[in-house]
């Protein structure tokens, strides 16, 4: 496998396949959520989203359980629904809902709560990356900033822990026992492992999520696999 291998190209193709042999755990962590209740919008909260996240911190973190509830929705997989239809809502059509995510957006607005932006890890989220990184003994890792065509940077992880930061949306460790990425217009990322190093630390005991089997690929949650 050619080294460092990035987010499937297509997405009905199989994150463990794609990822095989070299990672054979993978790992989806949600991109969390922000309380911005302490945040004073200058205009409206809706367009300041973005600046909210960064003004409270990394501390705000609020599950995709808890708003799937606020939303009355049954599982997390429709808030991923939902939320694929915000930004550049790049979702089929007859796939996605536009009333589920308008649901969405107002359920937030009226908790005073940011949703993650896509393609980037909120605050919240980076602090949990830089206490798995820490947990597997990593002290800096190889960044890949998408945005500037892929320029390659070392990070040191403990700078991670800092209150504003934001990770790169895709990195890999030194030793290539962990690539972790996200594609650009999604609300979630791939913590792609080899065996030593799930055997060092388990992302599920750092990141709200869930271990992909043979069959997930970026459909989960979406279309007729959405629940009512």
């Amino acid at each position: 496998m050619e080294f460092p291998v990035w987010y499937p190209g297509e997405d009905d193709i199989p994150y463990l396949r794609h990822f095989a042999p070299h990672f054979p755990h993978v790992f989806i962590a949600l991109n969390a959520f922000t309380d911005v209740s302490s945040y004073v919008p200058k205009n409206d909260l809706e367009s300041e989203f973005f600046l909210a996240t960064d003004s409270v911190g990394a501390e705000c973190v609020v599950t995709w359980r808890r708003v799937a509830n606020l939303c009355g929705f049954k599982s997390i997989a429709r808030v991923n629904r939902a939320l694929r239809g915000t930004g550049s809502g790049r979702i089929r059509s007859n796939l996605g809902s536009q009333s589920d995510t308008r649901h969405l957006m107002e359920v937030c607005e009226a908790n005073l709560i940011a949703p993650p932006y896509e393609g980037h890890f909120s605050p919240g989220t980076t602090r949990q990356i830089a206490k798995f990184l820490t947990a597997l003994g990593h002290l800096e890792i190889i960044g890949d900033d998408w945005v500037f065509g892929g320029k390659l940077s070392r990070e040191l992880v403990e700078g991670l822990f800092a209150a504003s930061v934001r990770s790169e949306p895709r990195f890999y460790t030194v030793d290539h026992s962990l690539i972790v990425t996200m594609y650009i217009d999604y609300h979630y990322a791939l913590v792609c492992q080899t065996e030593d190093s799930r055997q060092k630390a388990n992302p599920a005991d750092f990141f709200e999520g869930f271990d992909a089997d043979e069959t997930t690929n970026d459909y989960w949650g979406i279309g007729v696999n959405a629940d009512a």
